[in-house]
């Protein structure tokens, strides 16, 4: 049997390889990929890697390949051990490595794993992602003399970076966390410790089975738990993480959930008030109110397509100090190193609250902020084939209409709100999403918008 009857060729995603572990990711799959991966490395002069893995009972087995397959290669590999997927990024950042392997699957079920890989602070995506599948189904390989394992704890250095970093007000905080079970729970709970925060826990212990519920906080069920502690302790708020600790959940002391949009709105006002002028970046399923909020506190909003790839990219190119998206990757340059840790934008989150006036409830820092009428992501099947063209054909139909903003989708301004209308990344799907400033005006845009996709989803099915 060939090499290439092992290689599934769907687990190589956009931003990411991703699949069911005892299937997908055996280790007669994972050997040519880690292969193929130490490769493009040396052919970056890469020389030395950092390596780490969270708690899925697939990672160690996952990590011994790499281990291997990187040190024979002639690298030195940096274990990390079982850690965060930012504090992975931050041993890679923080000591200038010249790449990195992080062993999860994030939120997804416990049978599953994955693989994000980084050629010196850059996470791969795309076509790179092709070119490891190519090289991993051609058996490429190299070998090197020199290369060695070196094992090494980072959860200290990271810690202690970040307590020295805090720069916490004189209000005393109540602080529920919950954990969801995944990778951050070690972290944030010696951070909170160190900084002498109040807290209350929940699922904070690694267990790569899940047992409590999904660790995903966009997921509005996986939030209910949080809620009750924090309505009951009489919490200022709350904060959830999710399965490898890039995303960030928050509700606030009424147990009401802050959405990724709104969330950017309370970081941006406090780095505007430090550095006018400042770039901050939304994508294109946040609310008008970030971007209109931004500029008019002196800022400069930019518009991203959605994607934490993207987003990275977006921040690099423009100087922005600041991006964040919906679901819960915040990226601060600000500060920081520009990638997306949970733990650090609720540390970030604590400085604000500590400073909010002692009589004054966490939810004023958005009082301030228009309200607005927001639909969650309707998801609409359309075949892969198709959906991008569904979508231009979307665009020009309103451009004749209405300003329409294409870098993601389309995004089509009316009157008092916004449509959006974008094919998903990884399925075969259409994500929609609306916002408008009352319920008849949400229920006209989206009706308007819908009858346009409907007909062009009909018009490409019979095309095929």
């Amino acid at each position: 049997m060939g090499m290439s009857a092992t290689l599934n060729p769907n687990i190589f995603r956009a931003y990411d390889i991703r699949g069911v572990a005892e299937r997908d990711l055996t280790t007669e799959s994972v050997v040519p990929i880690a292969n193929s991966f130490a490769a493009m490395l040396v052919d970056a002069g890469s020389r030395d890697v950092a390596l780490g893995r969270d708690v899925r009972a697939s990672s160690p087995r996952i990590a011994e390949v790499f281990r291997q397959a990187l040190s024979s290669a002639g690298l030195q590999v940096y274990d990390l051990g079982i850690v965060s997927t930012p504090m992975l990024y931050y041993g890679v950042s923080r000591f200038q490595r010249g790449g990195g392997v992080m062993i999860t699957a994030s939120h997804n079920p416990s049978p599953d794993n994955g693989l994000k890989l980084l050629i010196n602070d850059v996470a791969i995506s795309g076509d790179r992602i092709q070119e490891i599948y190519q090289g991993a189904q051609a058996g490429r390989k190299i070998v090197a003399d020199g290369g060695a394992v070196h094992t090494t704890d980072i959860l200290d250095t990271y810690v202690t970076e970040l307590t020295e970093q805090a720069c916490i007000g004189p209000r005393a905080l109540k602080i529920a966390v919950d954990g969801g079970n995944g990778m951050s729970g070690p972290s944030i709970t010696r951070l909170l410790d160190r900084l002498g925060i109040e807290h209350i826990d929940l699922y904070c212990d690694p267990d790569g089975d899940f047992p409590n519920h999904h660790p995903d906080p966009t997921q509005i069920d996986t939030l209910v738990d949080l809620q009750r502690t924090v309505l009951e302790h009489g919490c200022d708020l709350g904060l959830a993480f999710d399965g490898d600790g890039d995303r960030i959940g928050v509700v606030d002391e009424e147990g009401r959930v802050i959405h990724g949009d709104r969330l950017v709105i309370i970081y941006a006002r406090e780095i505007l008030k430090e550095v006018p002028g400042a770039r901050i970046v939304g994508e294109v399923k946040c609310s008008d109110t970030l971007f209109s909020m931004i500029e008019k506190w002196g800022g400069d909003p930019i518009m991203s397509r959605v994607g934490h790839s993207f987003i990275k990219a977006t921040l690099r190119e423009n100087g922005a100090l600041l991006a964040g998206e919906m679901s819960g990757h915040m990226f601060f340059k600000h500060r920081y190193y520009g990638f997306d840790d949970a733990v650090y934008a609720a540390m970030r989150l604590l400085e604000i609250a500590s400073n909010v006036p002692e009589d004054a409830p966490f939810s004023t820092l958005l009082a301030d902020v228009p309200d607005t009428v927001t639909t969650p992501e309707i998801r609409v099947d359309c075949p892969d084939i198709s959906k991008f063209g569904v979508v231009d054909s979307v665009v020009s139909h309103f451009r004749a209409l209405r300003p329409v903003e294409d870098i993601d989708g389309a995004r089509i301004r009316f009157e008092n709100g916004w449509g959006l209308v974008r094919a998903s990344n990884t399925q075969p799907v259409l994500v929609l999403r609306f916002e408008a400033t009352t319920d008849a005006e949400l229920n006209a845009y989206q009706s308007e918008i819908m009858e346009v996709v409907t007909a062009a989803i009909s018009a490409c099915d019979d095309s095929v």
